[in-house]
């Protein structure tokens, strides 16, 4: 295509009589927001530096010191993560719960299996239904 061409046709990245395919340009795109993105990340960075933070839950005051890392956004993630008064130390406390529980369950089960197969029942339905649900949760 020749420059003339592609200036007609709304192409934007032409030079030495080369136009830049659609990947290129999505590459080139994508490469300018990862950049823009950092560049903005940075400036909220730059804005925070000097501010306290609070935990809106617990009320615990991060501030400006030397120890604070430079991204107070940052810290107060770390936070939340950790916070016994924030709702998602109840969701995490709840997850545990319900893991501990599967676990406990599948091994109840692993056991039942076990056993009904030195009894004999191997040609049982629900022997084939549980061995589904054993193979589906080592899988």
């Amino acid at each position: 295509m020749s420059y003339h061409d592609a200036m007609k046709h709304g192409e934007t990245n032409v030079g030495l009589g080369m136009v830049a395919s659609k990947e290129e340009r999505s590459r080139e795109d994508w490469h300018s927001l990862l950049i823009e993105r950092d560049r903005l990340k940075a400036w909220i960075a730059d804005l925070q530096k000097g501010m306290y933070v609070n935990c809106v839950y617990c009320g615990h005051r991060y501030g400006p010191d030397a120890e604070t890392p430079s991204s107070m956004a940052d810290v107060l993630k770390e936070h939340i993560e950790q916070c016994p008064e924030h709702p998602m130390s109840a969701l995490k406390g709840e997850r545990d719960r319900l893991a501990s529980l599967n676990r406990e369950l599948c091994e109840a089960l692993e056991a039942l299996v076990r056993e009904v197969e030195l009894v004999g029942l191997l040609d049982s339905p629900q022997l084939g239904d549980a061995r589904a649900v054993l193979a589906k949760r080592k899988s």
